[in-house]
């Protein structure tokens, strides 16, 4: 008889009739389809399951990606998660990106997508696919599993690779950019955060040119007020020697800091990183800013040129950050509720969710951003299926 686990890979719960005669007598169906997947020619199997075969595709999810996903949802878990440390891949709660991760390899190899709840981690956490995610495998979608059979018609690449090989160049050319940033969005929407704050629609509505006059455009003005009247006075505070440290520590970041806060595309990459060091895990006495991290993103993302960022201290990157949020917060019409100030609320939210680690520590060089590689922001200008 079949182990409930064998029934378990092939996700057939239904079938298990033992064969009680012939050659195969002591088997189960379940069995049967288990040896005759794996003799299947990889051309074959890649052929079965791009026409939805549910054993084919379990077959090559197990057998020929999932250690490659797995690999890649451990680094991105142990930078999003553990702060560097290692991850064990173990952890299956919601203070770990693990999970998050696997699901989005999974969506980009296989072209997953869920029409119903797009926070939905049901493959990764059963480790298969069903009969029910077969129809939310899309053919029109960028994937590997659509791009395989294009590949195996250039002569140039067969000959140069067998097809094993091929796809395993595929999965790690689908997950080479951007799979940090898209594992937190997904992990994000996973805890019931929002994915990204970044977003111009807090501030500018799409809109036509009769409709230029837009709530969101009021808001930014206001909050180019606010960050121009307290900018000013810390200015003239620190000038007349009336300042304090965090007041000094504050302008001198704010004269070498390569960013504009009364250009909006520069307030919205600031408030990329600020919203990443929020829904990171942290030490809880980092609240609410890990001033550290956001440092290294400043470095990371050019805000801080390399000529005068060793006279910033990391702590200044926290008083930035306190300034621009308290502009944001009355930046909101007198007498708007706390719970529909969009931006303070959300980041509140992400630090409630993540400042829960007490005792870490990690290797520097393991935590710092790959700027070329996995960690880049994709930004697709398209707003249209972010979390508000």
């Amino acid at each position: 008889m079949a182990s409930s686990s064998t029934i378990r890979y092939l996700g057939i719960a239904n079938l298990g009739t033992v064969v009680t005669m012939g050659d195969n007598a002591g088997w189960t169906i379940d069995d049967r389809a288990l040896l005759e997947i794996s003799s299947v020619p990889f051309e074959q199997l890649l052929s079965r399951a791009t026409e939805k075969d549910l054993l084919a595709i379990n077959h090559l999810y197990r057998v020929y990606t999932k250690s490659i996903l797995k690999r890649k949802a451990m680094r991105a878990c142990s930078h999003l998660s553990h702060m560097g440390n290692k991850c064990q891949s173990i952890e299956s709660d919601i203070e770990h990106a693990y999970d998050a991760a696997l699901q989005h390899g999974i969506e980009r190899v296989f072209g997953y997508r869920s029409k119903s709840d797009q926070t939905d981690l049901s493959i990764s956490l059963k480790d298969q696919f069903d009969a029910k995610d077969l129809p939310n495998l899309q053919s029109q979608r960028s994937s590997v599993l659509n791009q395989i059979n294009k590949e195996l018609s250039d002569n140039k690449n067969t000959s140069r690779h067998s097809s094993v090989e091929l796809w395993g160049m595929l999965v790690s050319q689908f997950l080479k950019t951007g799979f940090v940033d898209e594992s937190r969005r997904k992990w994000n929407m996973s805890r019931g955060l929002v994915a990204r704050i970044d977003q111009s629609a807090y501030f500018f509505k799409k809109s036509s040119s009769t409709a230029v006059n837009s709530e969101f455009t009021d808001f930014f003005n206001r909050f180019c007020e606010n960050w121009t009247s307290t900018t000013r006075a810390v200015e003239v505070a620190v000038t007349e020697g009336r300042g304090t440290p965090e007041a000094v520590a504050l302008m001198k970041l704010l004269s070498i800091i390569a960013c504009d806060f009364l250009d909006p595309r520069d307030l919205l990459k600031f408030l990329r990183v600020l919203y990443w060091d929020a829904c990171e895990n942290t030490l809880q006495d980092r609240h609410p800013v890990d001033t550290e991290r956001l440092y290294r993103s400043l470095c990371t993302f050019d805000f801080l040129p390399a000529i005068g960022r060793d006279e910033v201290s990391h702590e200044s990157t926290g008083h930035l950050a306190t300034v621009v949020e308290a502009c944001l917060a009355r930046s909101y019409p007198e007498g708007t509720p706390d719970d529909k100030q969009a931006i303070s609320i959300n980041l509140r939210r992400a630090r409630d969710a993540s400042r829960i680690l007490s005792n870490l520590s990690w290797t520097d060089g393991e935590y710092l951003f790959d700027k070329q590689g996995e960690m880049d922001y994709v930004d697709t200008g398209d707003d249209s299926e972010a979390t508000y």
